[in-house]
C-alpha cells in the first residue's frame, strides 16, 4: 500500500516532495491538489 500525503503538515509534504526527486514547487502544487480533492468530495 503506498502512503497517503493527505495527513501530512506542509513541512513533511514538502520533504516528501524532495525526498521523490521533485522540486520545492510540486510540493505547493501536491498540497493544493490534495485540498482541491478533499473539497470535491465533501460536496458530494
Amino acid at each position: 500500500m503506498k502512503p497517503s500525503i493527505y495527513g501530512l503538515t506542509r513541512k513533511a509534504l514538502l520533504e516528501w516532495t524532495l525526498e521523490q526527486g521533485e522540486k520545492k514547487f510540486r510540493a505547493t502544487q501536491f498540497g493544493s491538489g490534495s485540498i482541491n480533492s478533499v473539497l470535491e468530495h465533501l460536496k458530494k
